[in-house]
C-alpha cells in the first residue's frame, strides 16, 4: 500500500510540475527584449533605459507581441526587418559586423607589437652608442692634454 501511495505521489508531483511549466517562448519578458534593442528616437540609448514616448510605444508593442506568444528572436527579427541591424544593441557576430567584435583585439595586439619593436630598437641604439664610446681610442695629443690637466690638478 505504501509503495502505491509513493508512486502516486510522485506522479501527482510530476503532473503538477508539467502543468505549471510553460514553453520557452512564453517565458520571454519585456526586459530581455528591450535590453537587446536601441530606441529609435535618436537618443542612442538602449530601449530598456530610454524614457521617451517613442520608447514607451515600442515597449507596449513588444509587450503585446510577448503576450501573443512571440519569442524574443521573432520580435528581434521583425524589428531588424523594419529598421535594419542598427536597431540591435549589439551587432550580430557574423559577416562584416564581425569586425566590430574582432578589431579592438587586433588593434590592441598591433599596438603592443609596435611598442615592443620600438623598445627593442631604442635599447639596441643605446647599446650601439655605448659600444662606440668604449671602442674609440684616445689620440696621442688628447692623451698628453689629459695628463697635463691631471698634473695641474695635483699641484
Amino acid at each position: 500500500m505504501n509503495k502505491i501511495l509513493r508512486t502516486n505521489g510522485v506522479l501527482i508531483v510530476a503532473l503538477l510540475f508539467l502543468l505549471n511549466a510553460q514553453p520557452a517562448e512564453a517565458t520571454e519578458n519585456l526586459t530581455d527584449v528591450t535590453n537587446s534593442l536601441m530606441c529609435t528616437c535618436g537618443c542612442s540609448m538602449v530601449l530598456y533605459s530610454c524614457k521617451c514616448g517613442t520608447a514607451d510605444n515600442m515597449k507596449a508593442d513588444i509587450q503585446q507581441r510577448i503576450d501573443n506568444g512571440q519569442s524574443k528572436d521573432q520580435i528581434l527579427d521583425s524589428y531588424v526587418q523594419r529598421y535594419g541591424d542598427v536597431i540591435l544593441a549589439a551587432p550580430p557576430k557574423e559577416g562584416f559586423n564581425l569586425s566590430a567584435w574582432v578589431m579592438p583585439f587586433v588593434a590592441i595586439a598591433g599596438a603592443a607589437f609596435l611598442v615592443y619593436m620600438l623598445l627593442k630598437r631604442w635599447s639596441a641604439q643605446g647599446a650601439v652608442h655605448e659600444t662606440r664610446w668604449a671602442q674609440e681610442e684616445l689620440k696621442e695629443e688628447d692623451l698628453q692634454e689629459l695628463e697635463q690637466e691631471l698634473s695641474k690638478l695635483e699641484e
